[in-house]
């Protein structure tokens, strides 16, 4: 679970930021975080702010966190830096994050040089109480490193050799190597691989117009019922979805052949040099959806429909439902899914959605969160949310920009609010900062009449 994502000189953001999903001091709710023995964790946020105030640069940070482990330095120039200070330009970026990984919590990060696009220091620590215990810690400046002598035993001395080896490398930061290219090493120190897998497996995160649910909501017919429940309990009339196989003359007609031809070379894909016997893909576009399966080289299509009458008689296609619907199907996981320690990361939840959806697909999501150890952060300029019936203190955050143009982000219980205020509209007011401010571009209507 995330309990910390910290940053500085990204985008917007200048000084060094802290988001945190550690609890407060609100009482209410109690029965939907994740109680650990010196704190409690809390299972969603949602975070506010005015148009270019920096909400998206929270997400997109974090992003940037993930590609940065999973792919390492990409291979272009992103200057990612603020760059309302010139002085900003010579200061590094930084990402960190303090995760909790069965009982155990650990701080990853690292400084990034994007204007030079390089790596320039990383460490991973362990945090046991009031005690850290630094596991390794990388200057790729200075070529110097530190190797917790425990870890290394574990490794038969690998883990210093390889960091050595590793000691000036600028392009990739050691946790992607090991879990990369030492698997041996990986499984001799299981934290190694729980950090990386956290970024890997666990992190999700969804632009406005992305798709975060998988085609296994299409393929299963349990999950297919289960996505058609929800949709119907949204209001969206739909009643049912089912898959109507469809020869392969018709369906070459509606899906252009270099399609069909990716998705063959796609599901034929050897894994572990193995050809599978059979596999399954989900082809979307905004006309269709389709369930192609590969067996014994015979391709076999359904074409995903949904059906509003009872009877099953009127099969509807993806692209005669209306753009909330689409947007619900997309991210339906959230909801659906039976992984756990899973963080979703959704900007602009309340995209396409009536405001009534938009709540109700979060206290959704908050109730069964008082059974899963699943986070969700989102965000929203959905004020109807900020009603202490629906959220806690501590679960809203105002993203805020200063006059300067730097942003900061700070969250509601750091103002004492009483629990009977009207929050939506002292937000609104300006009461917490994030809202637009406007200026005139226009004469006033006493100049235009004289």
């Amino acid at each position: 679970m995330l309990l910390r994502f910290g940053l500085k000189n990204y985008k917007s953001y200048k000084g060094f930021q802290n988001f945190s999903m550690i609890s407060g001091n609100t009482k209410s709710y109690e029965d939907r975080l994740q109680k650990e023995k010196d704190f409690s964790v809390l299972k969603f946020s949602a975070i506010y702010g005015a148009n270019g105030a920096g909400k998206t640069n929270i997400i997109d940070a974090l992003q940037h966190m993930q590609l940065l482990v999973l792919n390492g330095v990409p291979p272009f120039i992103l200057q990612i830096y603020y760059k309302l200070d010139k002085s900003e330009k010579k200061t590094p970026s930084y990402f960190e994050t303090d995760l909790l990984i069965e009982e155990n919590v650990y701080t990853y990060g690292f400084e990034y040089d994007s204007v030079n696009n390089k790596l320039l220091s990383e460490w991973l620590v362990k945090i046991n109480g009031k005690k850290e215990k630094d596991i390794y810690t990388r200057d790729m400046v200075s070529g110097t490193f530190y190797c917790n002598e425990d870890y290394n035993k574990k490794s038969k001395g690998k883990m210093k050799i390889y960091l050595e080896d590793l000691k000036e490398e600028k392009s990739k930061l050691f946790l992607t190597f090991i879990n990369s290219n030492k698997k041996s090493i990986v499984l001799e120190n299981k934290e190694l691989s729980d950090i990386y897998d956290w970024f890997d497996n666990s992190l999700s995160i969804a632009a406005p117009n992305s798709i975060l649910t998988s085609g296994e909501y299409l393929f299963v017919e349990e999950k297919m019922n289960q996505l058609a429940a929800l949709l119907k309990m949204f209001g969206t009339g739909i009643q049912s979805i089912g898959g109507i196989v469809v020869d392969n003359e018709t369906a070459f007609q509606s899906i252009p052949s270099e399609v069909i031809d990716k998705v063959k070379a796609d599901i034929q894909e050897t894994k572990n040099g193995k050809k599978p016997k059979k596999a399954s893909v989900l082809l979307r576009s905004d006309k269709s959806m389709w369930n192609i399966v590969m067996e014994h080289d015979e391709m076999t299509f359904k074409k995903i429909c949904f059906y509003h009458d009872k009877n099953k008689e009127y099969p509807f296609s993806i692209s005669d439902e209306s753009s909330g619907t689409k947007r619900i199907i997309d991210l339906a996981e959230i909801l659906l899914t039976d992984e756990k320690n899973k963080l979703f990361v959704i900007d602009e939840l309340d995209r396409k959605l009536h405001p009534q959806l938009t709540c109700k697909f979060v206290q959704t999501f908050l109730e069964k969160a008082k059974c899963s150890n699943n986070q969700l952060i989102v965000t929203t300029h959905e004020s109807r949310l900020l009603d202490f019936n629906i959220l806690r203190r501590d679960e809203i955050w105002f993203s805020n920009k200063e006059d300067s143009g730097e942003s900061k982000i700070y969250s509601l219980d750091d103002f004492n609010v009483r629990f009977d205020k009207k929050i939506d509209k002292a937000y609104l007011d300006g009461r917490y900062g994030g809202v637009p401010i406007f200026d005139t571009i226009f004469p006033s209507i006493e100049k235009c009449q004289e």
